[in-house]
């Protein structure tokens, strides 16, 4: 009893310690900003900020979007938002406290499994503290990873139980666990036979023979049987994910279909380069671009042979040595599904993909390392002739060892806490990865997108060009780039850039969106409205298609027909500002000023540093009478465009009208400052109103 409770203790010390070494090392990330996916995934994404109302559940569970079908992904963030709304802290806080269930969770099913507590410990001190799974942690949209492993775990924890028990009561909550953890990501499809290999080892349900020193065929057959439902559970997700996927336009992205041998080559390097990234943790980047037909061979040949020369070693060892062949076999066969076999978006390999499968590596590790100082020590003694002397020496490698494991981890938490700080904003993630990585198109045009958000235009342009010069048939920088000549008002440019996109993807919405707008400017309206009727064809559901035929139609003179694409706008996107606009500025025309006031209050709730949503909104009021609740709207345009000579005018009469004699005259002033001239009898009765050494 008191050997229990000394071994509980330990245990609750040695999470403890997991708990405030992830915290130490991942605490940085309270302060870090959405990056990259973040946006579909959380910050841009109106069905997970509504939180878990019955509608935003619904959608979470009928969703593809992102190219996956993860529903429980969903209603997490879904939460996050319902606690947290927008405010990325509490999102990573979240990341930062799945991390930890995970890492403690995987150290007591070892230990609980295996006995060896402290060979237990390490594994999930690697697994928790390792910079390879800083991108799993520090990035929200990654959430997935983080609960399909926390699900896996919960499996194996179950599946471990029902070994003991076997029954119905104890393999309905292994089915329950593995659905849920397929149902935050689809990467747990290989689970089944993880709980395979564990029946070997550490389990031990796979006896062998006594004769024959082999597996018996019968209990294999038993055990393969019972994971049927299992089997077709990842079979059926696997069906759902590649279709998703594959209309998602995930696969053969950029108008490449890579040729198997290709998918083949980059799958054998990647298995050792995620290795090599294992034992020096260096050059880690948020993208790594796939070389496509770059690849040299002699790297392919190489890799290949050393993959084979493992394998072969890790079989070889099942009997004496069974924990190599699980761990080995864990890696090579949870990597599977995104090795790049079947090619998912233009990366060669990322640091995600490892979080499940370096477990294996890091069993092999912790088993590993204590056995071969084990058995040199033994050798040491057995052979010397000074055995007191060689006893000695056993006993100094062995005390060294929690030593040098300690040492490990604390290196590890110093490169995790290095690699989180790169994490911090979509700047500083992106410039990184162009620093460690060379043709990085990937990064040049992410880190272009950056630049533009933080106000950099020109400088965005500039990685736009270096990413097409890399990679000239990547659509996504293609189509930045034709933004950022729409932004100069370089029309010709602009209008060349989206063609050359939509030679290569012709049903890619944002380009033929973004060259009708540009057709407009051009005084191509016939010609914008023909861009905007293909893709209602093969997009129906676009709402800023919609919106922009509506601006199109309205400059043809067919305002009905306007308004009538601008309402389709709202119906597909409630939140569609710029519908919302158009439609208050064509109801002011027609005199529907109730109507459009509510159009210009959407647009505002929205988007409320909308400039000329909030002057339209502020002038109407004011014509109205309104005038109280006209000037909050016209002040916050000043605020927004201290030089907008129209909302200080506007500004000027409401405030006359509301008694601000003083207030009404200094806006007056800055009117006429920045060339509008004031309403001459506006100027007359505030002059009646205020005498001359008052203004």
């Amino acid at each position: 009893m008191a050997w229990h409770r000394r071994q509980l203790g330990q245990r609750l010390a040695i999470s403890l310690f997991l708990a405030l070494t992830i915290l130490a090392a991942y605490w940085p990330t309270l302060r870090h900003e959405f990056v990259f996916d973040d946006r579909p995934y959380v910050s841009e994404n109106k069905h997970v900020q509504e939180g878990l109302t019955p509608k935003a559940v619904a959608w979470a569970f009928t969703s593809v979007r992102a190219a996956n079908w993860h529903p429980i992904t969903w209603l997490s963030h879904a939460f996050d938002c319902q606690l947290f709304g927008l405010k990325p802290a509490g999102h990573h806080a979240t990341n930062i406290v799945l991390h930890t269930f995970n890492s403690i969770l995987l150290f007591f099913i070892f230990a609980q499994i295996t006995g060896f507590t402290w060979r237990s410990a390490f594994i999930a001190g690697l697994f928790a503290l390792h910079p390879l799974h800083v991108e799993s942690v520090a990035w929200v949209a990654e959430r997935k990873d983080l609960l399909s492993t926390f699900f896996l775990l919960l499996t194996i924890w179950a599946y471990f139980r029902y070994s003991k028990s076997p029954g119905i009561k104890t393999y309905i909550p292994v089915v329950f666990f593995f659905v849920l953890g397929l149902m935050s990501k689809p990467m747990l499809v290989t689970l089944p036979f993880v709980l395979l290999l564990l029946d070997y080892w550490p389990i031990g349900r796979l006896a062998l023979s006594k004769r024959s020193s082999s597996i018996k065929p019968s209990i294999i057959s038993k055990l393969v049987v019972e994971k049927i439902p299992l089997f077709i559970l990842s079979f059926a997700s696997s069906i759902i994910t590649y279709r998703v996927q594959q209309a998602a336009g995930a696969m053969g992205r950029e108008g490449e279909l890579m040729p198997i041998g290709i998918r083949l080559a980059n799958a054998f390097v990647s298995y050792v380069g995620y290795i090599l990234k294992m034992i020096w943790p260096r050059a880690l980047s948020v993208l790594y671009p796939h070389p496509v037909r770059n690849l040299p061979e002699w790297q392919t040949i190489t890799a290949a042979f050393i993959l084979a020369a493992i394998t072969l070693l890790a079989i070889n060892a099942y009997q004496k040595r069974p924990y190599i062949t699980v761990g080995w076999l864990w890696y090579m066969g949870t990597l599977v599904p995104v090795i790049g076999i079947v090619q998912v978006g233009a990366q060669a390999m990322a640091d995600r993909y490892t979080y499940i499968p370096l477990i294996g590596l890091f069993v092999i590790i912790a088993w590993g390392i204590p056995e071969l100082i084990g058995n040199t020590a033994t050798k040491e003694i057995t052979g010397g002739k000074k055995k007191g002397e060689y006893h000695l020496f056993a006993f100094f490698i062995r005390s060294a060892l929690p030593t040098v494991a300690i040492f490990s981890l604390f290196a590890l938490t110093l490169c995790t806490y290095t690699q989180v700080g790169y994490w911090k904003n979509a700047l500083a993630l992106f410039s990184h990865a162009i620093h460690v990585t060379r043709g990085n198109y990937l990064a040049h045009n992410n880190y272009g997108a950056a630049l533009e958000d933080a106000g950099h235009a020109d400088e965005a342009a500039a990685h736009y060009q270096i990413a097409v010069r890399i990679r000239p048939t990547y659509v996504d920088a293609l189509n930045n780039m034709g933004n950022a000549f729409r932004r100069q008002k370089k029309w010709a440019e602009a209008e060349h850039m989206y063609r050359r996109v939509l030679e290569l993807e012709p049903s890619n919405a944002k380009a033929r969106i973004s060259l009708g707008a540009v057709l407009k400017e051009e005084g191509k309206v016939d010609e914008a409205i023909a861009e905007y009727n293909k893709l209602g064809q093969t997009a129906p559901d676009s709402a800023a298609m919609h919106n922009d035929l509506g601006t199109a139609l309205s400059a043809k003179g067919k305002i009905a027909e306007a308004i009538q694409e601008w309402k389709k706008a709202i119906q597909i996107d409630s939140r569609c500002v710029e519908a919302h606009h158009n439609l208050g500025i064509a109801l002011t025309d027609q005199g529907k000023i109730e109507e459009a006031i509510e159009h210009y209050r959407r647009a505002v709730e929205i988007a409320p540093n909308h400039v000329n949503a909030n002057l339209n909104l502020g002038a109407l009021l004011a014509e109205q009478g309104k005038h109280k609740a006209a000037i909050p709207y016209l002040l916050k345009v000043i605020k927004i465009e201290p030089q907008n000579a129209e909302a200080h005018h506007n500004l000027a009469v409401s405030l006359f009208l509301t008694g601000k004699y003083r207030q009404a005259w200094n806006h007056i002033r800055l009117c006429q400052k920045y060339g509008l001239k004031p309403d001459p009898r506006l100027v007359r009765d505030l002059s009646a109103k205020m005498p001359e050494p008052q203004r």
